[in-house]
């Protein structure tokens, strides 16, 4: 909202874009051939919320979609967000 982007903007969450109980059928090949990899590649932004932990940052494929997120952020318009989340918020 901050962003002030339209709603018909595809923004990256990992837990909407891949069926989360068939990993193996998304992953494809390779990291690149991914479902992670294809929806970020039409997404104009990624969505990272954080817990107190940071525990986002300690699963591999998060941190592949950050690496990927920043890269592209490098040669298009692609954005990354943080949000911030508390017990009791």
């Amino acid at each position: 909202h901050d962003r002030q982007l339209a709603e018909t903007v595809p923004y990256w969450v990992c837990a909407y874009a891949n069926n989360q109980w068939q990993l193996n059928d998304e992953l494809g090949r390779t990291p690149c051939t991914s479902s992670f990899r294809r929806a970020l590649d039409v997404s104009h932004g990624t969505l990272s919320i954080l817990d107190n932990s940071a525990t986002v940052y300690t699963r591999i494929w998060c941190d592949y979609e950050v690496f990927v997120t920043l890269d592209k952020s490098t040669w298009t318009t692609h954005l990354y967000d943080i949000y911030t989340w508390q017990k009791g918020d």
